[in-house]
């Protein structure tokens, strides 16, 4: 076997990620040749894309970054917002960033069980910043997960996207 072979888990890497509680920050740009998904779990925080209309996040929502994409979002006051962020490259990560904007074309998305949503953001944050490439699969399988859960979720505009329960 061809130790340099790419392997089924390769084509995504997790090269940062944080939990920022009362997050200030107020950011203002692009991020070239990087997608993201972050996260909102308390607070209120404002966001604008491509220099598009402002709006105000002030519950448990996901966004994320697509590289040729113009953000700008932060803080709506002193107090913060609880931000969880991660950052991918490869081509899974503009698979999976590109379905959920497919399918959430604002750019965000609600969270419906903002405790699982969290725990699992940070399950996949803590493996990020171990670094232990044998864990690099556990890593990825958290990153889908999240995504799923958010294609799964009801759409931003108030139309529901249709979920079956088993």
């Amino acid at each position: 076997m061809d130790d340099h072979a790419m392997g089924y888990f390769d084509d995504l890497t997790l090269h940062s990620g944080a939990v920022l509680p009362a997050c200030t920050a107020y950011l203002d740009r692009r991020f070239p040749g990087t997608w993201s998904l972050e996260y909102l779990h308390a607070g209120r925080m404002e966001m604008a894309i491509d220099g598009g209309p402002v709006i105000t996040l002030d519950q448990p929502a996901a966004f994320w970054h697509l590289p040729e994409r113009r953000y700008r979002y932060g803080a709506c006051d002193r107090r913060g917002w609880d931000h969880h962020w991660l950052m991918l490259t490869g081509p899974r990560a503009a698979r999976l960033i590109g379905e959920l904007q497919r399918v959430h074309p604002a750019g965000w998305a609600a969270v419906a069980d903002p405790t699982a949503f969290q725990a699992r953001m940070r399950v996949a944050i803590e493996l990020v910043r171990r670094g232990d490439p044998v864990r690099h699969p556990e890593a990825v399988a958290a990153v889908e997960d999240l995504v799923a859960r958010l294609v799964c979720a009801p759409r931003a505009g108030g139309r529901i996207a249709a979920v079956m329960t088993l």
